[in-house]
């Protein structure tokens, strides 16, 4: 028995991994090829699935598989006879990617701010979409734990704005508050302009004459 896939040393950044054997058997019949895993390091192996017939093969799915892990995959044939052959691949790793924070809140102006990307192996690779243009990582795309730089553009209208960046299968949110709303300036109250009546100087009495002494 040989198996074909996966291969030791092999890295997925997600599930499913489907492992592929061959076998054959010169004085007898194949039954079947069992699949089996178990975490690197450790001693028992956990049944996978059994195929009877070529290709043999198995669906390893996400509901066995746990990101960050690293797994040994083996495939045991059965003759008609009942002789086992085994075939075994070692150190197959399943990427995590983790991204801190899980939220970033931005003023309404274009701002910037850091995204820190872990991965559980250098050579796991990660990408980041936004469902929005005004927001974006860069860079978008890479491989190992590195830090990405989120830029917002301004936001001048009077609402708030939300959308999510997704790392992977994590979504993180980001937040964008509205431009301020200008102040009124007050209007200055014109002086008034009535007219004024002119003040109009008092009237001198005229001087009489002195009255005549008889003589």
């Amino acid at each position: 028995v040989a198996l074909l896939a996966p291969s030791s040393d092999t890295v997925y950044t997600a599930p499913p991994i489907s492992p592929l054997a061959t076998a054959a058997d010169a004085d007898g019949t194949v039954i079947g090829v069992t699949f089996q895993y178990r975490r690197s390091g450790e001693e028992t192996w956990t049944h996978l699935q059994t195929d009877p017939a070529e290709p043999y093969e198995a669906l390893w799915t996400g509901a066995t598989l746990v990101s960050g892990e690293t797994y040994d995959v083996r495939a045991v044939a059965e003759d008609s006879s009942g002789k086992t052959a085994t075939a075994v691949a070692t150190d197959i790793h399943l990427c995590s990617v983790d991204a801190s924070p899980a939220s970033l809140t931005f003023g309404p102006g274009e701002e910037t701010a850091e995204l820190s990307i872990t991965t559980s192996n250098p050579v796991c690779t990660w990408s980041v979409s936004s469902d929005q243009w005004w927001a974006w990582a860069t860079p978008n795309w890479a491989s190992g734990s590195q830090t990405v730089t989120v830029t917002v553009s301004h936001n001048g209208t009077a609402s708030a704005r939300s959308t999510t960046l997704t790392v992977g299968v994590q979504d993180i949110t980001i937040q964008q508050s509205s431009a301020p709303t200008p102040t009124a300036t007050p209007t200055p109250t014109p002086a008034s302009t009535a007219a004024v009546p002119p003040t109009l100087p008092h009237p001198t009495p005229p001087l009489l004459p002195a009255p005549l002494t008889p003589t």
